[in-house]
């Protein structure tokens, strides 16, 4: 099951905090290197799998697997590392659980 908490810290910085036990190994062995990606693509399309994310929270659906909504602002300069952190959770959800998120092309599924 996957349930993030953000947090501002004290001195301005976001920081997500995923409770799956599994992310963090993802995120060092699978996930795509940071150098891949730029910070608007990024807000881009964390903006739209948000709103899919929390529209699958909301109604229910994978009520076993996503166990929280995720706020995300778009208005808000989280920062690079945030966004980055914050997208591939949804890459991981995709991968490991096979939830398809519209909003996730093609070429960033993981097999």
């Amino acid at each position: 099951m996957v349930k993030t908490s953000t947090q501002q810290e004290e001195d301005g910085e976001w920081e997500l905090t995923v409770f799956d036990s599994d992310f963090d190994y993802f995120l060092a062995s699978r996930a795509r290197p940071k150098s891949m990606y730029t910070e608007s693509y990024l807000k881009t399309r964390n903006q739209a799998l948000a709103s899919e994310w929390n529209s699958y929270y909301t109604s229910g659906r994978y009520r076993n697997i996503i166990e929280s909504g995720v706020e995300y602002d778009p208005n808000e300069d989280y920062g690079f590392d945030f966004n980055y952190k914050l997208f591939q959770v949804f890459v991981y959800t995709s991968w490991k659980y096979h939830i398809r998120f519209y909003s996730l092309p093609n070429s960033e599924r993981l097999r």
